[in-house]
Protein backbone atom coordinates (compact mmCIF):
# COMPACT_ATOMS: atom_id res chain seq x y z
CA UNK A 1 0.00 0.00 0.00
CA UNK A 2 1.40 3.34 -0.57
CA UNK A 3 0.04 6.14 1.47
CA UNK A 4 0.63 9.17 -1.30
CA UNK A 5 -2.63 10.90 -1.03
CA UNK A 6 -1.97 13.37 2.00
CA UNK A 7 -3.88 16.06 2.36
CA UNK A 8 -1.04 18.19 2.04
CA UNK A 9 2.39 17.93 0.69
CA UNK A 10 5.12 17.89 3.05
CA UNK A 11 8.72 16.92 3.84
CA UNK A 12 11.07 17.16 6.63
CA UNK A 13 8.10 16.31 9.29
CA UNK A 14 8.46 14.68 12.66
CA UNK A 15 6.14 11.33 12.77
CA UNK A 16 5.17 8.51 14.78
CA UNK A 17 3.00 5.31 15.00
CA UNK A 18 1.09 4.73 17.89
CA UNK A 19 0.09 1.28 16.19
CA UNK A 20 -3.17 2.37 15.16
CA UNK A 21 -2.50 5.59 13.07
CA UNK A 22 0.62 7.66 11.74
CA UNK A 23 1.00 10.98 12.88
CA UNK A 24 2.85 14.02 10.72
CA UNK A 25 3.41 16.70 12.62
CA UNK A 26 4.42 19.91 11.25
CA UNK A 27 7.40 20.00 8.47
CA UNK A 28 7.68 22.76 5.73
CA UNK A 29 5.44 22.71 2.78
CA UNK A 30 5.83 22.68 -0.90
CA UNK A 31 7.17 26.63 -0.50
CA UNK A 32 9.88 25.62 2.41
CA UNK A 33 7.58 27.23 5.01
CA UNK A 34 7.51 24.65 8.42
CA UNK A 35 4.41 23.82 9.21
CA UNK A 36 2.04 23.96 12.54
CA UNK A 37 -0.50 21.62 11.59
CA UNK A 38 -0.97 17.53 12.72
CA UNK A 39 -2.37 14.86 10.04
CA UNK A 40 -3.15 11.01 11.21
CA UNK A 41 -3.32 8.29 8.68
CA UNK A 42 -5.31 5.48 9.30
CA UNK A 43 -4.31 2.14 8.08
CA UNK A 44 -7.70 0.15 8.72
CA UNK A 45 -9.63 2.22 6.51
CA UNK A 46 -6.78 3.80 3.89
CA UNK A 47 -7.96 7.49 5.08
CA UNK A 48 -6.29 10.86 6.17
CA UNK A 49 -7.47 13.14 9.07
CA UNK A 50 -6.48 17.15 9.74
CA UNK A 51 -6.18 16.91 13.82
CA UNK A 52 -8.20 19.33 15.69
CA UNK A 53 -4.99 20.32 17.66
CA UNK A 54 -1.73 21.79 16.38
CA UNK A 55 1.55 23.14 17.11
CA UNK A 56 1.67 26.75 18.22
CA UNK A 57 3.99 27.68 15.79
CA UNK A 58 5.32 25.94 12.79
CA UNK A 59 7.98 23.89 13.12
CA UNK A 60 10.20 21.36 10.33
CA UNK A 61 13.26 19.07 10.84
CA UNK A 62 11.94 18.19 14.39
CA UNK A 63 11.76 14.34 16.01
CA UNK A 64 9.19 12.78 17.11
CA UNK A 65 8.75 10.26 19.81
CA UNK A 66 6.47 8.30 21.77
CA UNK A 67 6.77 7.55 25.24
CA UNK A 68 3.26 5.47 26.26
CA UNK A 69 0.67 6.74 24.90
CA UNK A 70 2.16 10.60 24.81
CA UNK A 71 3.99 12.23 21.44
CA UNK A 72 6.64 14.43 22.19
CA UNK A 73 7.72 16.83 19.08
CA UNK A 74 11.41 18.01 20.07
CA UNK A 75 13.81 20.85 18.74
CA UNK A 76 13.30 21.42 15.03
CA UNK A 77 13.62 24.83 12.84
CA UNK A 78 10.38 27.30 13.98
CA UNK A 79 8.96 29.36 10.88
CA UNK A 80 10.55 32.37 12.21
CA UNK A 81 14.35 30.38 10.71
CA UNK A 82 15.36 29.61 14.40
CA UNK A 83 17.31 26.38 15.20
CA UNK A 84 15.43 25.32 18.27
CA UNK A 85 15.53 23.32 21.71
CA UNK A 86 11.63 23.36 22.22
CA UNK A 87 9.36 20.17 23.29
CA UNK A 88 5.99 20.00 23.00
CA UNK A 89 3.67 16.99 24.64
CA UNK A 90 0.91 16.42 21.82
CA UNK A 91 -2.18 15.30 23.57
CA UNK A 92 -4.30 13.84 20.30
CA UNK A 93 -7.63 12.85 22.27
CA UNK A 94 -7.66 15.49 24.93
CA UNK A 95 -6.67 18.06 21.71
CA UNK A 96 -3.92 20.01 23.30
CA UNK A 97 -0.40 20.99 22.93
CA UNK A 98 1.56 21.60 26.27
CA UNK A 99 5.35 23.09 26.00
CA UNK A 100 7.72 21.23 28.61
CA UNK A 101 11.32 22.06 29.54
CA UNK A 102 13.87 22.70 26.29
CA UNK A 103 16.83 21.02 25.49
CA UNK A 104 19.93 21.65 26.99
CA UNK A 105 21.35 22.25 23.38
CA UNK A 106 18.91 23.51 20.51
CA UNK A 107 19.17 21.37 16.99
CA UNK A 108 17.56 20.20 13.65
CA UNK A 109 18.11 17.15 11.29
CA UNK A 110 18.59 15.25 15.18
CA UNK A 111 17.24 11.45 16.18
CA UNK A 112 15.32 10.63 19.10
CA UNK A 113 13.80 7.59 20.36
CA UNK A 114 12.81 6.29 23.72
CA UNK A 115 14.17 3.89 26.27
CA UNK A 116 12.57 2.93 29.56
CA UNK A 117 10.44 5.64 29.84
CA UNK A 118 12.99 8.19 28.87
CA UNK A 119 14.13 9.73 25.34
CA UNK A 120 17.61 9.38 24.03
CA UNK A 121 18.26 12.45 21.39
CA UNK A 122 21.50 12.10 19.32
CA UNK A 123 23.18 14.61 16.74
CA UNK A 124 21.85 16.70 14.68
CA UNK A 125 23.22 20.04 13.37
CA UNK A 126 22.79 23.92 15.07
CA UNK A 127 22.36 25.45 11.27
CA UNK A 128 25.93 25.46 10.84
CA UNK A 129 27.85 22.41 11.88
CA UNK A 130 27.01 18.56 12.75
CA UNK A 131 26.53 17.96 16.86
CA UNK A 132 27.64 14.72 18.38
CA UNK A 133 26.03 15.17 22.02
CA UNK A 134 23.30 13.30 23.44
CA UNK A 135 20.73 14.30 25.49
CA UNK A 136 18.23 12.27 27.79
CA UNK A 137 14.51 13.92 28.43
CA UNK A 138 12.81 12.24 31.83
CA UNK A 139 9.25 13.07 31.11
CA UNK A 140 8.77 12.15 34.60
CA UNK A 141 10.44 14.89 35.62
CA UNK A 142 10.37 16.88 32.89
CA UNK A 143 14.19 17.51 32.82
CA UNK A 144 16.99 17.21 30.55
CA UNK A 145 20.46 15.71 31.40
CA UNK A 146 23.61 16.49 28.86
CA UNK A 147 24.69 12.59 28.23
CA UNK A 148 27.96 14.77 26.33
CA UNK A 149 30.04 14.45 23.10
CA UNK A 150 29.96 10.39 23.33
CA UNK A 151 28.96 9.74 19.64
CA UNK A 152 31.96 8.89 17.99
CA UNK A 153 31.34 11.27 15.19
CA UNK A 154 28.91 14.44 14.69
CA UNK A 155 25.93 13.05 12.34
CA UNK A 156 23.19 15.21 11.25
CA UNK A 157 20.34 13.31 8.95
CA UNK A 158 20.38 10.43 11.02
CA UNK A 159 17.90 8.04 12.48
CA UNK A 160 16.87 6.16 16.18
CA UNK A 161 15.54 2.89 16.85
CA UNK A 162 14.75 0.92 19.49
CA UNK A 163 15.77 -2.86 19.07
CA UNK A 164 16.26 -5.52 21.97
CA UNK A 165 16.82 -2.77 24.83
CA UNK A 166 19.16 -0.66 22.80
CA UNK A 167 18.95 2.16 20.85
CA UNK A 168 20.65 1.78 17.23
CA UNK A 169 22.05 4.97 15.49
CA UNK A 170 21.62 4.61 11.36
CA UNK A 171 22.66 7.30 9.48
CA UNK A 172 23.65 10.52 9.43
Amino acid sequence: MCIRDRPEGRAHFGYVFDGSKFYVIGGIDNGGVPRKEIYSYDPGTNSWSKETVGLPKGIAYASAVIVGSNIYLIGGLDENGDIIGDVYLIDIAGGSVAQKASMNHPRQNHACAELGGKIYCFGGDDGSQPMKNVEMYDPNTDTWTDLGSIMPEALSGLAAVKYNGKILIIGG
